[in-house]
């Protein structure tokens, strides 16, 4: 019965949409993980008056919008687009069953990580976009040799930056608590440090150094793995000083933090950046989605990175982690300092990312 009700919704989202006149920017919503990267974006165009048509394919509490779904109706959506731009931080355009419209549409890209956009992405990720608003330097760097590779046409590249970043920034409390907590944060899939079979072991030599421990298991893990969650609620409930947080918009464990503990994932670098704090990064095997990514012949940001914002350990070695963990702790203005430095050096337009953003969709519509 749900499903014909979410027929019915997207069937009136899509009359709806095609009824406007004057569409202004369209901002395309695929999920809520969308949200901290496009809505900032998207105040920063209303408070200049610019008109925004913002479409989803999820039911969004965060903002107005238009539902059209995930199935035949945003086919048909993105089909018969007919508007100036569209702004959006969905990869693979044209790559599966999403296409580019009929109609003279400019698409443009904001990145939801801050990772090379060679290797957790698909190879032809971005070649249908005009415009790609790069989050660093890297992003620029990479696209532009992509393209150069393949005798791609030039897209516009842009200085943009990463809005999720600024949203962190700005969410956060005015007064923190002290940090006395450890975060854990992986990543899903072949890359997360929660899906390996020395799992239990790195947890156990975390839970160890006598820390408060948080879990934050990817919405990801959970869905392919809902035994693992049981597993370990078996193994270490009981510990009184290990917790599970499975909603992922609950930020309190990461601001009574003192450091993360992580593996590929991008939320690390979201979590040092802006709570300039380290992270111990478990060496895991390298998450890849693009098979040739080393025809590029560049190095992965987020393996270079990984060094600056904390220290990368391999799994044989996780008896070392309680004295990694000591240092971080007893060091924390040092490390402050250096991650507060990076964080220019690494990302455009820290702290008003959407602004920017904003100001060049304006220009260029």
């Amino acid at each position: 019965m749900k499903w014909i009700i979410e027929i019915f919704a997207a069937l009136g989202g899509y009359f709806k949409f095609n009824s406007i006149i004057d569409k202004g920017v369209v901002v395309y919503f695929e999920g809520t993980q969308d949200v901290p990267h496009l809505l900032p974006v998207v105040n920063c165009l209303k408070q200049s008056n610019q008109k925004v048509t913002v479409v989803a394919s999820e039911e969004l509490s965060e903002i107005d919008h238009l539902f059209i779904g995930s199935g035949f109706f945003r086919i048909l959506f993105f089909q018969l687009l007919d508007c100036e731009i569209i702004l959006m931080t969905m990869p693979d355009l044209e790559r599966l069953h999403i296409k580019r419209s009929k109609n003279s549409v400019k698409y443009a890209y904001v990145f939801h990580s801050l990772s090379s956009s060679h290797t957790i992405y698909h190879e032809e990720a971005f070649d249908a976009y005009d415009i790609i608003f790069a989050a660093g330097k890297h992003h620029v760097t990479e696209i532009e040799k992509r393209e150069k590779l393949k005798n791609l046409k030039s897209k516009i590249i842009i200085e943009g930056g990463y809005p999720r970043i600024d949203s962190i920034i700005s969410s956060m409390p005015e007064t923190l608590p002290a940090p006395n907590t450890i975060t854990i944060a992986p990543t899903w899939g072949s890359g997360s440090l929660l899906e390996h079979e020395k799992n239990m072991d790195i947890l156990k030599a975390l839970i160890d150094t006598g820390y408060h421990i948080c879990l934050r298991i990817h919405p990801m893990t959970k869905r392919h793995h809902p035994q693992l969650i049981e597993d370990l609620k078996k193994r270490f409930g009981t510990k009184k000083t290990f917790n599970i947080v499975e909603n992922m918009s609950d930020k309190n464990s990461l601001y009574e933090s003192f450091m993360m503990v992580s593996d590929w994932s991008g939320a690390a670098f979201d979590f040092s950046l802006t709570q300039k704090r380290p992270v111990l990064f478990i060496n895991t095997p390298q998450k890849i989605n693009n098979p040739n990514f080393q025809k590029i012949e560049l190095p992965a940001a987020e393996d270079e990175i990984r060094n600056h914002l904390g220290r990368v350990i391999e799994l044989e070695d996780l008896r070392n982690i309680k004295s990694i963990v000591n240092d971080f702790q007893s060091n924390k203005e040092q490390w402050k300092q250096r991650i507060d430095q990076l964080g220019n050096e690494f990302v455009f337009n820290l702290g008003c990312s959407a602004e920017k953003i904003a100001n060049e969709i304006m220009r260029l519509k």
